[in-house]
């Protein structure tokens, strides 16, 4: 087990991963930090293949991005755990690398329990078209940002024409910070609607965002102390025409 946190930049990981090979629980608070900027000299060379950790099981990523998985091979990977920094509108370029890390560790049969944390949705939205993981078991999206998440096709069709069901076992979803709107859980049903595997249930659980209030008492005061005498605030309460 190894838990490290990493408030500088840099390629430091590149030397204590490669000698983690027994390792099967990592935990990385990157702090937000980037883990690829800053000057690279000779001792701190980009890695030409992915680090190969055989054994690990579970991962945590604590304030980073996507970046890491560039440089990752985890083929034993049954529990992930990713709270993303500073995603760009939509994710979908960091979203990107995930689906690359899952296909190069071949965690489609493999990985159980995903949990994804701090994504950006386009609009309120974002494209979770992961590859297909017959094994998952559980996925949580947490972000205050998101109103609806798109999970994909609900049966992909292989190379060789043979359609595949995206995520059969899938068994819970927990949507956490959910924003509200008129799409809120549309497509996420239609998805389990269309994905039936031997009509395996799934328990969908939702947790609102709750956007600050503030009393009529509070903005008084606030008008108050920014223009003494000169600014007067009355709250009505809302119609429907």
């Amino acid at each position: 087990m190894l838990s490290i946190a990493l408030d500088w930049e840099g390629c430091q990981l590149f030397h204590i991963l490669p000698r983690s090979t027994s390792l099967t629980n990592l935990t990385i608070d990157l702090a937000g930090s980037k883990l690829f900027d800053g000057p690279r000299g000779p001792l701190d060379p980009f890695p030409r293949s992915p680090i190969t950790l055989p054994n690990l099981r579970k991962f945590i990523l604590l304030k980073g991005d996507f970046s890491i998985f560039d440089v990752l091979k985890t083929p034993s990977l049954e529990c992930l755990d990713v709270e993303v920094v500073g995603a760009s509108v939509g994710s979908q370029a960091e979203l990107e690398k995930l689906r690359r890390f899952i296909e190069v560790s071949a965690l489609s049969k493999v990985l159980r329990d995903l949990s994804i944390r701090g994504m950006v949705g386009d609009e309120g939205v974002v494209n979770l078209s992961l590859p297909v993981l017959s094994s998952l078991k559980i996925l949580e999206l947490d972000s205050p940002y998101v109103s609806s998440y798109y999970l994909g096709d609900p049966v992909e069709v292989s190379t060789q024409g043979h359609p595949r069901r995206r995520h059969p076992s899938l068994i819970e979803l927990r949507l956490i910070n959910l924003r509200r709107s008129e799409g809120t859980l549309v497509s996420e049903l239609r998805f389990l609607e269309n994905r039936k595997m031997g009509y395996t249930p799934c328990i969908v659980a939702i947790q609102f965002f709750e956007e600050p209030r503030f009393l009529e008492a509070e903005l008084k005061v606030r008008a108050a102390k920014a223009i003494p005498g000169l600014a007067f605030v009355n709250v009505y309460p809302f119609s429907e025409l």
